[in-house]
């Protein structure tokens, strides 16, 4: 049993939760979050970043029977940076902060695993596998017995923001780029640039769950995405001051192996893994095509035409 090493961590560690304008999102993941087994010390914060300030009500309902303490914290600009460095501002430099979308959903120890998994490595980022399904559990135990069949069958990838742990080494230096606050990709540039002075991450054994979005758009819209993805992470790249002609020849063949990966599901008459592909092919294209030089102002992530977010 790890119970024991877990009692003697020292790491308090409070998740951070930004929301805008999603009530019945936030109002999920609460009823979720009141199953967690939270670690001693641990807290929840939540930074509305609706200047309206809608998520109020939902955290003073929720606070009154909440198992930990829940504070709220108003960010009237919006922006993806901007909300993030907000919860940044609001918990003490001797926390960690672990980051958690109002989408999402975790199973029961996903919190006393991260914590662990950081007091294991207390030098490194950590980052939770993450995967995207049809139909997002509404209930601790399906999230539970959904987690351990996705960890099971290793169909997961690492987290960007959403199930990424700060320890206090690298609270200093961690904030994020409001140059991205329209686009999204702030995670990608923190890690990144975290990276580029020689910091470290682990991949921590569980698994946060979201719902898809981008898969089930028609393809068109999969395209565009796809598209402002290649984009985006080249200039995260080109900010950082490197030389793209890596990430092209990276990019150029990305797209060939992903377009012989499609040309194969569709001989198999597999459409849907041929589709996925292929708006993989898209987005690696982007990455070897794109423009020498970073935009001004990067545009806002695109959304489906038929499809709500």
């Amino acid at each position: 049993m790890n119970d024991g090493k877990r009692l003697k961590s020292q790491t308090r560690v409070a998740l951070a939760i930004c929301t805008i304008r999603r009530p019945q999102k936030l109002q999920a993941l609460l009823a979720i979050l009141r199953s967690q087994h939270w670690p001693t010390g641990s807290w929840l914060v939540v930074v509305d970043n609706d200047p309206l300030q809608s998520a109020s009500r939902i955290v003073d309902s929720a606070s009154a029977t909440f198992p930990v303490n829940i504070e709220y914290v108003s960010e009237p600009v919006e922006g993806y940076a901007t909300a993030r460095n907000a919860a940044l501002d609001s918990i003490p430099h001797d926390c960690a902060v672990c980051f958690l979308d109002d989408d999402a959903a975790i199973p029961t120890d996903w919190l006393r695993v991260m914590q662990s998994t950081s007091d294991d490595n207390p030098a490194a980022l950590v980052r939770s596998r993450y995967a995207h399904v049809p139909v997002l559990p509404t209930d601790a135990a399906a999230v539970d017995r959904q987690a351990s069949e996705l960890l099971a069958d290793g169909d997961y990838a690492p987290a960007g923001t959403s199930g990424l742990l700060i320890p206090t080494g690298w609270r200093p230096l961690a904030r994020f780029d409001a140059y991205f606050n329209v686009s999204g990709g702030e995670d990608t540039d923190l890690l990144y640039r975290i990276e580029k002075l020689g910091g470290s991450e682990v991949i921590a054994q569980t698994i946060a769950i979201e719902q898809q979005r981008v898969t089930t758009w028609p393809l068109k819209d999969q395209l565009v995405h796809a598209r402002w993805a290649g984009r985006l992470a080249v200039t995260v790249h080109q900010r950082s001051g490197d030389s793209t002609l890596g990430m092209r020849i990276r990019g150029f063949a990305g797209a060939l192996a992903a377009l012989a990966h499609c040309a194969a599901r569709m001989l198999l008459m597999h459409k849907a893994g041929a589709t996925g592909y292929f708006t993989l092919a898209a987005c690696r294209w982007s990455t070897a095509t794109s423009p020498i030089h970073a935009p001004s102002a990067f545009g806002r992530r695109p959304s489906s035409s038929s499809t709500p977010e």
